[in-house]
């Protein structure tokens, strides 16, 4: 048993030893010179884009509802239905509606009646003005009602307001429904497409109508190009969010109502920047990063902010103005103060 114990531990010494080595060996000695190579920093301006998400609609589009309450009696199209301008798309029933419209009608012809008899015995004075004005009132009465059922009875069927098709249907035949809720969906046929995305008051100023703007969507391996098209004049008063329009113009895709698109918006004002390749930024955490120069031969660390990253290069703000060079090739092996040397 002992002797197990000591043949452990001496394999385990010889583990620590060789791991010892195999650090001692990737030290960079002090004294040691590096080659590295460098890039100039370049002086640009850049439209700083501004990120957001959008849903996809059609540029025409509308929710469709009854104008008056009831059981819905019959639904004529379903989802991806082709439509014409005025298609009957849904109808109430209508037996109720009906009855109220005609014991409206009866009212209303009475009173109609009542009022011409009592108007001619007014003139002959054989009633007084009280029992004239009472009359008269309920004649008034009577048409409003009978207004407001013949309003009822028209408006018990939706009908498609131009050509295009159904989006989505909201709701089945048998199912009440009060005046004003969604029923369908629909948009027209066209080729031009909207996303409606957020963005924050701080971007808002920066972006203008003709912006141009760049949408993607996961199932769709490319860019598509876009402008903006409306902006907001006040924020979404549930979510304190600008709302902007974006317009795509004949993307020639079958597109979907619906979709989401990830946008990135170039706003047409420029601000400066210093444009360096991406292989100077050894770290970086959110807009902080860093990079290495050249000052005496010895590597120096660098705080840079992080404007935007772009392909191979990245955008920053360079608070030490006398820099005019970063090291690429060879920087993530560097220490602040290890002696270099430019090789290209």
């Amino acid at each position: 048993m002992k002797s197990i114990i000591i043949v452990s531990i001496k394999a385990f010494l010889g583990i620590i030893l060789i791991l010892g080595c195999g650090e001692k060996k990737n030290e960079i000695n002090s004294e040691e010179v590096i080659p590295v190579k460098v890039a100039k920093i370049t002086e640009t301006q850049i439209s700083m884009p501004v990120h957001s998400s959008g849903k996809l609609t059609a540029e025409k589009e509308a929710v469709l509802s009854f104008k008056t309450g009831g059981i819905v009696s019959k639904i004529f199209v379903m989802e991806g239905d082709a439509i014409k301008s005025g298609q009957i798309l849904a109808k109430l029933k209508l037996d109720e509606i009906e009855a109220l419209y005609n014991q409206a009608k009866v009212n209303y012809e009475k009173n109609l009646r009542d009022y011409n008899r009592i108007e001619n015995l007014y003139k002959d004075s054989v009633v007084t003005l009280e029992q004239y004005q009472n009359v008269k009132s309920g004649l008034e009465a009577a048409s409003s009602n009978l207004n407001i059922a013949k309003f009822n009875l028209n408006y018990s069927t939706i009908t498609s307001p131009f050509e295009g098709k159904i989006y989505k249907k909201i709701v089945d035949e048998n199912e009440i429904v009060a005046p004003g809720n969604p029923v369908f969906i629909v948009g027209s046929n066209t080729s031009a497409w909207k996303i409606v995305c957020g963005i924050t008051d701080n971007d808002l100023y920066k972006i203008n109508i003709g912006d141009s703007a760049i949408v993607k969507f996961d199932n769709y391996n490319q860019a598509f190009s876009a402008v903006v098209s409306q902006k907001a004049g006040a924020s979404n008063p549930m979510n304190g969010i600008f709302e902007i329009e974006l317009s795509l113009r004949n993307p020639d895709k079958n597109f979907i109502s619906g979709m989401i698109a990830s946008v990135d918006i170039f706003p047409s004002e420029k601000v400066k920047a210093k444009l360096i390749p991406v292989q100077a930024l050894t770290d970086a955490e959110g807009s902080k990063g860093y990079v290495f120069y050249i000052n005496n031969n010895i590597a120096v660390k660098q705080e840079v902010e992080i404007m935007e990253i772009m392909a191979d290069n990245v955008f920053i703000k360079l608070a030490n103005e006398k820099i005019g060079e970063v090291i690429t090739e060879g920087a993530e092996y560097l220490n602040d103060g290890i002696k270099v040397n430019a090789v290209n």
